[in-house]
């Protein structure tokens, strides 16, 4: 899947999918549950 793929399935653009991948983003909770199930994932977020 490309990073335009990926941007259009998860309602983000392109960059902000570059700049994940390149560890110079800070993608929210919700946008990397919208990430996960896009490529058919699963998430799990501990705090504490």
């Amino acid at each position: 899947m490309t990073q335009k793929e990926l941007a259009k399935k998860t309602h983000t653009t392109q960059t902000v999918i570059s700049r994940i991948e390149n560890m110079s983003g800070n993608p929210t909770i919700d946008l990397l549950k919208r990430i996960t199930q896009a490529l058919g994932l699963h998430i799990r977020v501990n705090f504490g």
